[in-house]
This record gives C-alpha cells, structure tokens and sequence, in this order.
C-alpha cells in the first residue's frame, strides 16, 4: 500500500511539522487544520468578489441594465 503524503499541497516539511503540532494542541488532525484555512480563506475571497459585484452593480447598475436589454 503506498505511504500517504502531506505534500499534495506543496507544503514544506517545516510547514508539516508546524501544522501537525498545531493540530496536536488542538486535538484535531492535520486535515481538519487545512480544510479549516481552505475555508475561511475561500470565504474571504467570495465576500470580496461580492463586495466588487455590489459595487459594480450599484455604480453601473444603469450600463448593465441597458446592455442586458440588447
């Protein structure tokens, strides 16, 4: 059966050990630790496309809906 890895992501062994001693005083696993900063990363950056999407919209609001009518 083949080793499992840590190194998917590209992490260093530094980075390995740091996020595996974390998880240890967290009493998670090294997996919960990633998928934690996945997501609160990936929440980050849709609330900041939402904030560009809002702002577009409401000071163009005009131009998108002339040219959706076209």
């Amino acid at each position: 059966m083949p080793t499992k890895t840590k190194k998917l992501i590209g992490f260093t062994e530094e980075q390995v050990a740091l996020i595996d001693d974390l998880a240890t005083r967290q009493g998670t696993t090294f997996t919960a630790i990633v998928s934690e900063a996945v997501n609160e990363y990936t929440s980050v950056r849709t609330n900041a496309m939402d904030q560009i999407l809002d702002r577009l919209l409401v000071e163009h609001g005009d131009v998108i809906a002339r040219l959706s009518r076209t």
